[in-house]
């Protein structure tokens, strides 16, 4: 058998789960996600006053922009609503990955002396 640093070739398991992992596994940005989602929702909020005040202006031409203002909030709403997904997705993977490692992590270096 082939000997790569102490570790025996025919138990790769732990190279293999070592590559497949990614930094979004072991810890999604959190902070960042939240940081982003508070300028969307900002965004949004100025969006939704520009709105406002263009859809109750008495001027006909800032009447007519009002659903611009309104397509503009609601891009925002929808940007943040599918942050918050992706972050929820990353943290059930998470959880996986970490209960994946639990269960592997015994097989790993069993085959070592202690």
């Amino acid at each position: 058998m082939l000997l790569l640093d102490g570790l025996t070739a025919s138990s790769p398991g732990f190279y293999l789960t070592f590559w497949q992992l990614s930094m979004y596994d072991l810890a999604p940005p959190t902070t960042r996600y939240a940081e982003e989602g508070t300028n969307l929702r900002n965004l949004s909020r100025q969006e939704d006053s520009k709105y406002i005040s263009a859809d109750r202006s008495s001027d006909r031409a800032r009447r007519l922009i009002a659903p611009i203002h309104r397509q503009r909030r609601d891009k925002y709403n929808s940007y943040a609503n599918l942050l918050s997904e992706e972050l929820k997705e990353q943290s059930a993977s998470r959880s996986f990955t970490i209960k994946r490692l639990a269960r592997e992590k015994p097989s790993w270096f069993s085959h070592c002396e202690s």
